[in-house]
């Protein structure tokens, strides 16, 4: 896998470095994050293996997919190492539609190997045109960054369209 770095907003962070994979294939869309560096210097909830459904995962350390459509709205998905999920619709920019009807949670994996986090996932990108890539990290004393493809305003702001990539554009 080639992963590409995510940039923190404003005060970057150097002991540590977030990174991301993309792979449109077999219409679905491969995704990894790979969070490097001293890791007993993060809060990463402990991974309770159950795959459940959580809510506020972006207030602790967690990773995010945003899939977006021509008209505007959106799928955030966020990915905890703990192995909790949430997934929220959005008809316009940050116009919350509520959680979707989900029949199968996503399908996403976690490892820990020496001082890398990695989470592994696949989603089913059909009807949308655009991704977001992005993830919240949370210090050991709670201080939170953020951390994304690109940062286009004076505050981080995942659901900026403008942040976005066209999944035409991943191999």
């Amino acid at each position: 896998m080639h992963y590409k770095d995510l940039t923190a907003f404003a005060k970057p962070d150097t002991r540590h470095t977030v990174a991301y994979f993309l792979q449109f294939h077999d219409q679905h869309l491969n995704f990894a994050f790979k969070l490097s560096g001293r890791l007993e210097d993060l809060y990463i909830p402990p991974n309770k293996a159950s795959f459940a459904k959580g809510n506020k995962l972006y207030e602790h350390t967690c990773f995010e997919i945003f899939l977006a459509k021509v008209d505007g709205s959106y799928v955030e998905w966020n990915f905890s190492p703990s192995s909790a999920w949430s997934q929220y619709s959005f008809q316009s920019y940050r116009e919350r539609q509520g959680q979707a009807d989900i029949s199968q949670p996503p399908k996403f994996d976690i490892r820990k190997v020496g001082d890398e986090l990695i989470i592994l996932g696949k989603l089913n990108p059909v009807g949308f045109s655009l991704v977001g890539v992005s993830a919240v990290i949370e210090d050991e004393n709670g201080l939170l960054t953020y951390w994304a493809v690109k940062h286009g305003k004076d505050k981080p702001d995942f659901h900026d369209a403008k942040s976005f990539l066209k999944l035409s554009s991943i191999k």
